[in-house]
């Protein structure tokens, strides 16, 4: 099926997108509190809106991506304007850090279960905890400054593509931002966690200095890598 406007498109993709992220609030209502029903709903009516908008502006500003003329494959791309290109690559760059987001979040959540299921071999030995607390914290920053760094670097590598609005090409330079994303962003959080445990204790403002710095790195790998000639 090939949607005839941009409406029309952006209809068909608010209903996909809304329909696959209604998925997870049924579950919540079926396997929830059933005292919480009401609740439930309201919070799973506005993830649905949220995600079924986002769906409806992904469609509605990649319509009308065409070839300019009919001479073939090799012809240019007639490009959209400058205000759909934004709002699309907003919206798909919001998209695919979601789920590099989610790869990374999986990641440390694994790395962390690994590093508790060591935790009873410290309990009896002081020292040897008192620095393995250390590590935990400044691990806590180095995971911080990989996610926003991942999410950040995913984005703004969407947002800086190359070309028009063609996912494939938007995908690639997103994910090939991603890894180096929460490279750089791990290295900025870590830095930053033990350069606030040098200076000060170990606050809550810590982990959101790391966060922000994880950004910060992935930012700068958005930026060079669009800066680098293109192949």
């Amino acid at each position: 099926m090939r949607p005839r406007s941009a409406w029309s498109r952006g209809l068909l993709y608010g209903g996909i997108f809304a329909g696959a992220m209604s998925v997870f609030p049924g579950l919540a209502v079926v396997f929830g509190d059933r005292s919480a029903l009401g609740e439930l709903a309201l919070v799973g009516g506005l993830i649905v809106s949220i995600w079924g908008g986002l769906g409806f502006l992904a469609g509605y500003a990649s319509h009308g991506e065409q070839r300019a003329g009919t001479a073939g494959p090799d012809s240019p791309i007639a490009l959209p304007s400058f205000l759909r290109r934004l709002v699309y690559r907003f919206v798909a760059g919001m998209l695919l850090s979601y789920i590099a987001g989610m790869v990374i979040c999986g990641l440390s959540v694994l790395a962390v279960l690994l590093l508790d299921a060591t935790h009873p071999v410290l309990e009896n030995q002081v020292p040897v905890l008192r620095q393995g607390r250390v590590v935990i914290l400044v691990g806590i920053c180095g995971l911080c400054g990989a996610g926003t760094g991942t999410v950040t670097a995913c984005w703004l590598g969407a947002m800086l593509a190359r070309g028009g609005n063609v996912l494939k090409p938007i995908a690639r330079a997103a994910f090939a931002a991603a890894p180096l994303g929460t490279l750089w962003g791990g290295w900025f959080g870590t830095s930053t966690g033990i350069l606030w445990l040098w200076l000060a204790e170990f606050q809550d403002m810590t982990a959101i200095m790391a966060a922000i710095a994880g950004s910060i790195g992935g930012m700068l790998v958005a930026i060079v890598m669009r800066l680098l000639p293109e192949e």
